[in-house]
């Protein structure tokens, strides 16, 4: 039961952030222009590859010596890993000026885009800390300031002040105290944690080690974002930002079942199934896998019929006609996450096997797939195709990571 109470609270927190998630969205949708839309949509996918660069994945190997590590250890390895991004921001910070002086993004955001990217990397570095640490009532708070908190206030402003001209400029502002409290108030629990502890002297080899180690997660992270966004930007080249526009938002709404699944199954039960594998319990290892597997179809096939059923009442809400013609976009993007969601319930047996050269590996068959679909669908059949590719990527992510996990389990004693 205290599993399932602590579930149903983080998907309470995480239902709140993921609500006011698309409460925005649907704002935009509805009150702001679809061009606005895909701007949004640019400067939101920019970001989240900009995050990419800044934390190189790293955390992928701290996370996990965390969890081994004895607890007069933990602090020093969050020492080290506070100074590895702040070497990765010395050297990237600066070349990501070529985003705007290549018109990725208007010059106006700059501030905007420099101060959301740091504290935005920061908050989810925090909030998958506290995840290993189980932490995850916290985690989801630090994620609800993050994300949602400030929209409720932003949407509460604009309904009683009522704007006849809406900017965007307003909401990179909520973004940014959001996430800037989130980054505060992780900071102090950080502190109270690990009060009285002593700091051990920096070691060199344990970062070499960890570039190692992260570098497999970081390309194979590469390679998944180029599935996820780079269908964004082709959009943009070839059709418009009004098509953007269209796509971020059904993607957004269709990223429900992902957030879901993530929050009430996988986010709680994928360190036990590191801790399975390192303690050779194949029971509970085998439990634990056909348990998140039987869940994730079971939610993930429902969701998707709930949302298949919600869209025409919320597209009637937006009344813009121009999302109605896209309709089958949305539909083909929800089953596209209906893999997505699959294929994580494999990335985290690898994962719990160490298996980084495999992940790689299957990211990397997905991400060159991607980039070959989008060039032949989005140029002949606009965000349709891009969807289309999106769950063809997926299918192929999803395949070859199974084949890699039936591999590692076999090896399994």
């Amino acid at each position: 039961m205290q599993i399932n109470k602590q579930s149903f609270f983080n998907l309470s927190l995480r239902g709140l952030s993921m609500g006011a998630r698309f409460l925005l969205i649907f704002c935009l949708g509805k009150y702001f222009s679809i061009e606005d839309l895909g701007l949004y949509g640019i400067f939101y996918t920019t970001v989240t590859l900009g995050i990419l660069a800044l934390g190189l994945d790293f955390y992928t190997f701290s996370n996990r010596e965390i969890l081994y590590a004895k607890n007069e250890d933990k602090l020093s390895i969050l020492r080290n890993q506070l100074l590895f991004y702040g070497l990765t921001y010395v050297c990237f910070l600066l070349p990501m000026l070529l985003i705007f002086f290549y018109d990725v993004l208007p010059f106006k955001f700059i501030c905007f885009f420099y101060v959301i990217l740091v504290l935005e990397h920061l908050s989810q570095e925090f909030y998958r800390i506290f995840i290993i640490l189980s932490y995850p009532i916290f985690a989801n708070w630090l994620l609800f300031l993050r994300t949602a908190i400030w929209v409720f206030l932003l949407i509460v402003a604009y309904a009683i002040m009522q704007y006849n001209n809406y900017s965007l400029a307003p909401i990179f502002i909520g973004w940014i105290i959001g996430a800037g409290l989130s980054v505060l108030l992780g900071f102090i629990r950080i502190i109270k944690l690990f009060k009285g502890y002593s700091l051990k002297p920096i070691q060199l080899n344990w970062f070499i080690s960890g570039i190692k180690v992260c570098s497999f997660y970081f390309f194979s992270t590469i390679a998944l974002k180029i599935i996820e966004s780079s269908n964004r930007y082709m959009i943009e080249y070839w059709c418009d930002l009004k098509s953007v526009g269209i796509f971020v938002f059904y993607s957004q709404i269709a990223n429900m079942i992902n957030v879901v699944i993530f929050t009430l199954f996988l986010m709680v039960i994928y360190p036990k199934l590191i801790i399975a594998v390192n303690d050779k319990n194949i029971i509970e290892f085998n439990h634990l896998k056909s348990y998140i597997m039987k869940k994730v179809l079971i939610y993930s096939i429902s969701l998707g019929l709930v949302l298949a059923a919600l869209i025409y009442p919320i597209l009637f809400f937006i009344n813009k006609n121009e999302y109605f013609y896209e309709i089958v976009t949305f539909y083909i993007l929800v089953v596209s996450n209906i893999f997505l969601n699959i294929s994580l319930v494999y990335h985290y047996i690898l994962y719990a096997f160490k298996k980084d050269f495999s992940l790689f590996i299957s990211t990397t068959i997905g991400a060159i797939s991607s980039l070959i679909f989008n060039v032949i669908l989005i140029k002949k059949f606009g965000i349709a195709g891009a969807a289309t590719s999106l769950l063809l990527s997926y299918m192929i992510l999803t395949i070859s990571k199974a084949i890699y996990s039936k591999m590692a389990e076999a090896n399994f004693e």
